[in-house]
């Protein structure tokens, strides 16, 4: 297999993988908080969320390095932050891929 199509492979999974991610972090923000605090705290699962789709777009683009550590900060700021494991590890999971898809 050439080193184009596994990257173009790579790129594509990454793609899916920020997708996912991405999804489960809107997932989280879109519960309906009633009080102000509640509020501004359910807008940062959003904000993550958008920029986890943000990554994989920019892998989608073939722009890997890019997609790779934008979802690399996404994942361990959902980890960290807002303790969604499953969606930082899928987030780590896209960072590393697009990263290792990325040309040297």
């Amino acid at each position: 297999m050439r080193a184009t199509t596994r990257r173009r492979i790579l790129g594509l999974l990454s793609f899916l993988l920020g997708i996912a991610g991405g999804v489960l972090l809107l997932r989280d923000g879109l519960r309906f908080p009633s009080v102000l605090l509640d509020i501004l705290w359910a807008l940062v699962p959003l904000a993550l969320g958008v920029l986890a789709v943000v990554a994989a777009f920019y892998t989608y683009t073939h722009r890997f390095r890019e997609g790779g550590v934008l979802g690399l900060v996404v994942g361990l700021l959902a980890i960290l932050v807002i303790r969604d494991l499953l969606a930082g590890a899928v987030l780590l999971l896209q960072g590393v891929l697009a990263l290792v898809a990325s040309p040297r």
